[in-house]
């Protein structure tokens, strides 16, 4: 999974294998059913700065029945890279700027993005 700030920026990288069957992630072995492989480096142009060191990750889901692993897969997701993600953004551009069609734009600092993020709330208000 990329996901991009409207700057370009791009958080670390996030890989999903799901369907595994019971044989290739067997529950005693796994018992949650998820397992997530965290790789030092695992983000773009780690190959061209070695001290680039940020996390990215590898997600193995079994196949269930229902969608309670992908729940949970995106709830790591939310918390590991995508709110830390839009906090560093945020911290370095100190105020984010949107511009829309008709020359119209809005600007939020920091504080006030973060409120609504991390409370799920909408950017529309």
């Amino acid at each position: 999974m990329f996901t991009f700030s409207v700057a370009g920026n791009l958080a670390p990288l996030y890989t999903t294998v799901s369907g595994l069957s019971e044989k290739e992630m067997p529950v005693e072995t796994c018992p949650s059913g998820m397992h997530v492989l965290e790789i030092p480096g695992f983000v773009v142009g780690s190959d061209v700065d070695p001290s680039n060191d940020l996390l990215g990750y590898v997600v193995f889901i079994r196949k269930t029945g229902d969608n309670s692993l992908d729940k949970r897969r995106h709830q790591h997701y939310r918390e590991n890279v995508l709110l830390p993600f839009v906090e560093k953004v945020l911290q370095k551009y100190d105020q984010t700027t949107a511009e829309f069609g008709g020359g119209a734009k809005f600007y939020r600092t920091v504080s006030q993005t973060a409120e609504c993020v991390f409370r799920g709330r909408s950017f529309d208000r």
